[in-house]
């Protein structure tokens, strides 16, 4: 439950024009991260850090599922 809650709440704050999805896979049950890349006037470089940029996301989720401790 938490955990779903903890993606719902990421896939609606991260500021993005065009914001990566967490979801699951009902298959494989695997958590997946799904993103749009406009094409139109980019150049490699830029799909170069924007995949980057997903695994950092990526790698963020696995360690704290994006959670912020929140002061009292």
């Amino acid at each position: 439950g938490s955990i779903l809650l903890a993606m719902l709440d990421a896939n609606f704050l991260l500021p993005d024009p065009y914001p990566p999805a967490l979801g699951r896979n009902p298959v494989t049950k695997e958590a997946s991260l799904r993103s749009v890349f406009p094409l139109a006037g980019a150049v490699p470089q830029d799909l170069l850090n924007f995949i980057d940029k997903g695994v950092a996301l990526a790698l963020q989720w696995r360690e704290d599922y994006l959670l912020q401790e929140v002061p009292a």
